[in-house]
């Protein structure tokens, strides 16, 4: 008997001890919950710089005419030959940039425009011997392209996974360029052509940009550029043996390269 008055006891203790526990914790306060962060929107206008390394092709062909009409087509196809080719030049480029975006759901979709400075050139000097099948017929060549500055406007179109940013673009490309050709023979054949003035092309690519900071970005970005064809005639040299008949060539040239920059932007 009093063994059962103990044991109940016991039990009657433990259930108050449950009951209080119970109380205080329906009196506590609940955790707080914290706020939730705003998603990153890349809406809005920015500016930046840029830096990378741009490399291409210059190639360079010829077009006879006038008074190569009456030469052997072995001399003509010699001299059409080796007076044309490809120039490989590379150089660093780097510039400033500004655009805006619009973010549609997961889509981001903007515009860009930059000024590079860049000093793309290339020159070389050869001979061809033999010309035509004359053993004693040298003509000596010199070609250059060079490239001062570029300017591309562009559309983008991007997918956003919340601070990075994966997009395309492509559009207008202007540059500065210089093309250069001449020759001289052993017979005194000489002339030249100079042909130097702003081209318009186009240009295309993509690239990935991150923001580390809800203002500042990073990119890396690829773009191939094709400032398309251009050609002039050759002008007779001061000293020229062959200034009548008049022989004439056209010097067609055509430039295109690729870039890879770096750069960085400011989100406003």
């Amino acid at each position: 008997m009093f063994l059962n008055r103990v044991l109940g006891g016991v039990a009657l203790l433990a259930l108050s001890a449950s009951l209080a526990s119970a109380a205080d914790l329906a009196r506590k306060p609940a955790s707080p919950v914290m706020p939730r962060m705003a998603a990153f929107s890349w809406t809005g206008f920015y500016v930046g710089a840029n830096a990378g390394y741009a490399f291409g092709q210059q190639s360079t062909r010829l077009g006879l005419g006038g008074a190569w009409a009456a030469e052997s087509a072995a001399l003509q196809n010699d001299f059409r030959t080796a007076g044309g080719g490809n120039l490989r030049p590379g150089s660093f480029i780097g510039g400033i940039q500004a655009g805006y975006n619009r973010q549609v759901g997961m889509m981001v979709y903007g515009a860009e425009v930059d000024f590079n400075y860049m000093d793309l050139r290339k020159r070389t000097a050869y001979s061809l011997v033999g010309a035509g099948g004359f053993p004693a017929l040298t003509y000596n060549y010199t070609r250059s392209v060079d490239t001062d500055w570029l300017i591309t406007l562009r559309p983008r179109i991007g997918y956003a996974m919340d601070r990075t940013l994966l997009y395309v673009t492509g559009g207008l490309a202007l540059a500065q360029v210089k093309d250069g050709w001449s020759v001289a023979s052993n017979g005194n054949y000489l002339k030249a052509m100079t042909n130097s003035g702003v081209r318009i092309g186009w240009t295309v690519g993509a690239g990935v940009e991150h923001a580390f900071t809800n203002n500042w970005t990073t990119k890396l970005e690829y773009l191939y550029t094709d400032l398309g064809r251009s050609s002039k005639d050759s002008s007779y040299l001061p000293g020229s043996a062959f200034t009548v008949p008049a022989y004439t060539e056209q010097v067609k040239t055509r430039l295109t390269f690729h870039t890879i920059r770096a750069g960085v932007n400011y989100k406003f």
